[in-house]
């Protein structure tokens, strides 16, 4: 009775936990020698063979064994076992329960703890989230103000719940609305600026036209007048020479009568090139000047224009004296006008600011195969401070009003 008390008690083994006897009655195997928990009819009706996986702790404990682990019992259920050998029965003894009701309690507090894990997991990502969400989004905003702010949007700012925010994003957001404001005045400025220079270009633009018509309406008239002045001196000046033409041709004048006649001759021909020279003038101004190159003797253009201005000099007791190379070529080709003029000015310059002494035209050939031409006297001269108005239209130097 008290074995059988034993082995049917079952008080803490749960619901699959229970006790299980065997004895070897044969050569075939072990037999189940008590009632079975789970299956009340097979005591000593269920033998197992010896090369069988079922129960094989209990046939280790009839052999004399104990032990413990896993097993595999009369269900096929795989079961946790303690065994061992009953020695007065010569019975082995096996106590055994489901392991999935033995670890029961192992896989609840598994599948707690990976909730519990699952449940932080869930509830730290959903903070860092949030987090994460409470600092990327004002950068979110201020890089999109800040884009719209480089596309010339100069209104844009950030909000003033940022802008007032104590962190880092707070002053970021603060700094860039003051930067923003400063680079909108600026550009306000610089474009009133822009408007004022834009209107007072224009102002100037409308004077400069008006003074450039104005310009063309005196030169216009400029031209008008030296148009008719030109026609009206060469009217006398054509009647002068007419009648030096026909004093030439009077036989009965002596050599020195003769000359004379030449100079004057010679002296309206250069007063009417003077004529011309003036309208050549009004043509360079308005840019339709040319040169008149022609094949001409340069040594009698010399001595034509030494005869001439002979006179002015002897007027004012000065030695003018022309000198030219052996190897000068008679013939040159260029504007024989223009020469002459230049000539005759250079030397009545020399005649006129020259009080003693005289005025030297010396005339040489150039290696370039051009002319080299001299024109040298004994005035006052020309101070170097003033030699950058030399040839600055209508102005006189200091030099030439002294003389």
């Amino acid at each position: 009775n008290d074995l059988y008390r034993v082995i049917t008690e079952r008080v803490g083994l749960g619901d699959t936990g229970e006790t299980v006897t065997a004895a070897r009655l044969g050569d075939d195997g072990v037999t189940i020698t008590a009632p079975l928990r789970l299956s009340l009819d097979l005591p000593f009706s269920l033998t197992i063979p010896d090369d069988s996986t079922v129960l094989s702790p209990l046939r280790a404990a009839v052999r004399g064994t104990e032990g413990a682990g896993e097993a595999i019992d009369y269900r096929g259920e795989r079961v946790l076992a303690v065994w061992r050998y009953v020695p007065s029965l010569r019975w082995g003894l096996m106590v055994k329960v489901d392991e999935a009701e033995a670890l029961a309690p192992v896989v609840f507090q598994r599948n707690a703890i990976l909730t519990v894990l699952l449940i932080t997991l869930a509830a730290v990502s959903g903070g860092a989230f949030l987090v994460a969400r409470s600092i990327t989004q004002p950068i979110e905003r201020l890089t999109q103000a800040v884009r719209a702010f480089s596309e010339g949007r100069m209104d844009v700012r950030v909000g003033a719940s940022m802008a007032k925010s104590r962190d880092e994003i707070g002053v970021l957001a603060a700094g860039f609305n003051q930067m923003a404001s400063q680079i909108a005045d600026q550009v306000n400025f610089l474009e009133q600026r822009v408007r004022e220079r834009t209107q007072q270009l224009a102002e100037y633009a409308e004077q400069m036209d008006n003074a450039r018509k104005e310009a063309e309406r005196a030169n216009q008239a400029k031209t008008i007048f030296l148009t008719s002045m030109s026609h009206e001196l060469r009217t006398p000046l054509n009647a002068i020479l007419g009648f030096a033409q026909v004093m030439e041709r009077d036989k009965t004048l002596n050599a020195k009568q003769h000359d004379h006649v030449g100079i004057i001759m010679r002296s309206g021909e250069h007063l009417l090139g003077l004529i011309n020279d003036v309208l050549e003038m009004s043509k360079i101004e308005s840019g339709q000047t040319s040169l008149n190159e022609s094949v001409f003797d340069l040594p009698e253009l010399l001595r034509g224009i030494e005869e001439m201005m002979q006179v002015r000099a002897n007027a004012r007791q000065l030695q003018l004296l022309f000198e030219w190379d052996d190897d000068l070529p008679r013939y040159i080709r260029t504007d024989e006008g223009k020469l002459r003029q230049i000539l005759i000015n250079l030397v009545g310059n020399g005649i006129k600011f020259t009080k003693e002494g005289g005025v030297a035209v010396r005339v040489a050939k150039a290696p370039d195969q051009g002319l080299i031409v001299e024109v040298e006297d004994t005035g006052h001269g020309i101070a170097p401070e003033e030699m950058d108005k030399l040839f600055k239209p209508f102005i006189q130097t200091e030099s030439g009003r002294q003389n």
